[in-house]
């Protein structure tokens, strides 16, 4: 089951449909976007690779520098340094956001 204010990502790539599929919330700089975790995601412990985990975030990036451009229009931009720090394992099953805040 989606959440509530949740729809499919308008926009796609060949990553977005390997993890996919991605859903979205909101738009611009309050854009969310979301995963519910499948088997597919999963390592051999049966936990998300953190890979998977690595570029949902990634890809929420890139939406919100697109957002932060001073005319809201699609750049090439490319991530340089991306580095994440796991709290706790997630299962399939769970749903995985990512939420950026552009500072």
């Amino acid at each position: 089951m989606v959440p509530n204010g949740f729809k499919p990502l308008e926009r796609t790539s060949p990553v977005i449909e390997m993890i996919g599929p991605v859903y979205a919330r909101g738009e611009g700089a309050g854009l969310v976007l979301a995963v519910r975790a499948e088997r597919k995601h999963c390592n051999t412990r049966g936990t998300v690779h953190g890979g998977i985990l690595a570029t949902l975030a990634d890809i929420a990036l890139g939406y919100a520098c697109v957002a932060a451009s001073e005319d809201g229009q699609s750049r090439n931009f490319v991530t340089i340094d991306l580095a994440v720090e796991y709290l706790a394992a997630t299962q399939a099953g769970d749903w995985l956001y990512s939420e950026v805040k552009v500072m």
